[in-house]
């Protein structure tokens, strides 16, 4: 497979798996603080800024053991965020000798409804969502700082807005993100077959996938840990770094199973 990632630390391997869109550079202020104990790798998937991808969420997994070849991993702990999380949970009921826990970021479960919004089915279920996402994107990175301000949390860093904006001047980028976005189903998510110890870390401010989510995953995956995080968004690991940090440490030295709110 051809993918562009990042490797960096060294000790029990985490492989991230970002959403829809996104990118491994997601994830870069987590894995600096997370490299000092652990291997953390971080991959761009198939379609997202480099080598063409198929859409859909089992050609995302069959990725991502496909990534645990390359790399040579026979047991690591997967986490997900947003849409990435409908992958790790796919991953880990497929094959669960190779995937020892789980940490599921604003992750989607099944009993997310999608399109979120009027303006998703705007874009992924009618003609003109391309159109006008490809004039949008003319104004410059700046058009975006409304919906990625409101998906954040709070005001969302210049780097975020302007690697956001980066990626999606890919045409084929775009086009596969549309194509994802078209067929997704987020009610498959095997949650009820996620035998793992798995950490559900979601921002209480989440607009994009809302907290019930992931009270209802908690409710779901026999052996989870919950964690809300008061004032975050959809990007808690950029927003609350040091928690996430914390809470995956803590989470991958203990795997103890309990529910608990950070509020």
């Amino acid at each position: 497979m051809t993918s562009q990632f990042i490797d960096q630390g060294e000790g029990p391997a985490i492989i991230f798996v970002h959403g829809l869109p996104g990118q491994a550079k997601d994830f870069s202020p987590l894995i600096d603080v997370l490299a000092s104990d652990f291997r953390c790798i971080a991959y761009n998937r198939g379609g997202y800024g480099h080598a063409y991808g198929k859409p859909g969420i089992a050609h995302g997994v069959a990725e991502l053991f496909d990534l645990l070849d390359e790399f040579e991993l026979k047991e690591v702990s997967v986490a997900g965020w947003s849409y990435g999380g409908h992958i790790a949970m796919a991953a880990a009921a497929a094959q669960p000798d190779r995937i020892s826990s789980l940490i599921l970021m604003g992750s989607a479960g099944p009993t997310f409804r999608w399109p979120g919004s009027t303006a998703d089915a705007l874009l992924f279920k009618t003609p003109l969502g391309l159109p006008l996402f490809r004039l949008l994107h003319r104004f410059g990175p700046q058009a975006f700082r409304p919906q990625l301000n409101d998906a954040y949390g709070k005001v969302a860093p210049e780097d975020l807005i302007q690697d956001f904006w980066n990626l999606m001047s890919d045409k084929s980028t775009v086009g596969h993100w549309i194509s994802e976005g078209k067929i997704w189903q987020p009610e498959t998510a095997p949650a009820k077959g996620v035998e793992q110890s798995t950490l559900i870390i979601h921002g209480e401010a989440d607009t994009r996938v809302p907290a019930q989510i992931a009270l209802e995953l908690a409710r779901l995956i026999p052996n989870s840990t919950l964690k809300l995080l008061p004032n975050a968004g959809h990007w808690p690991f950029a927003s609350h770094t040091q928690i996430v940090a914390s809470e995956i440490k803590t989470f991958l030295q203990t795997k103890l199973p309990k529910v608990a709110s950070l509020a």
